[in-house]
């Protein structure tokens, strides 16, 4: 324990515009600049022996203030629906981090913190009404590399059809991850191995009242 740990500390400036065009278009952006101070850091304590059977060798590590960081990015979206019919919407976001370790601190885990985000993400999506009461649509996603955690680039596809037989009532049918039988989206340190998103398809009814 630390009773001198302080809560980590943000500090955000950001700032946003919104157009619409017409009534069929419209579009999104915004930027951020982000700094964090006063970051949670381990570090390691002089090690020392307690006498016994065996010896053992006390190895203490303690939480400290010791990091700091800043990101930055940017973040689109945009929404075009040309006819009662077909509908549009598409969105775009870059991150970069930096993190840095004061001059005195002994931690290592936060060397590769900035690459276990993703610096790009992107997603298109359509949608088509045969008529009232059936619509189709489809998404495409996309997600950076996280090289820090060995996770590749992951493109995504999902294909959903949407049928109410009644105004309170919907039936719907989604396949998602169709282009990859399943694919990992994070790393995690405290099993054996990694779970991974699986191919699926999704049945769902909605009543609403």
């Amino acid at each position: 324990g630390n009773p001198e740990v302080q809560s980590e500390k943000l500090l955000a400036y950001e700032a946003g515009y919104r157009i619409r065009p017409s009534e069929r278009l419209s579009m999104d952006v915004a930027v951020f600049y982000n700094e964090h101070s006063d970051l949670m850091t381990f570090e390691p304590l002089a090690s020392y022996t307690v006498a016994g059977t065996p010896v053992l060798l006390m190895m203490p590590i303690q939480q400290q203030n010791k990091a700091s960081a800043t990101s930055h990015g940017l973040g689109w979206s945009g929404s075009w629906q040309p006819d009662h019919k077909w509908r549009f919407r598409a969105a775009y976001s870059w991150l970069r981090m930096s993190v840095r370790r004061d001059a005195d601190s002994l931690d290592t885990s936060l060397k590769n913190t900035s690459g276990e985000s993703p610096q790009h993400q992107m997603n298109l999506q359509a949608s088509y009404a045969l008529n009232a009461r059936t619509d189709l649509s489809a998404a495409l996603y996309y997600v950076d590399e996280l090289p820090a955690l060995n996770i590749p680039a992951d493109t995504r596809l999902g294909l959903r059809g949407g049928w109410r037989p009644r105004r309170d009532l919907e039936l719907s049918l989604a396949a998602r991850n169709l282009l990859d039988p399943r694919h990992p989206e994070f790393f995690t340190a405290s099993g054996p191995k990694n779970s991974e998103v699986p191919r699926s398809i999704l049945g769902t009814a909605t009543w609403r009242f």
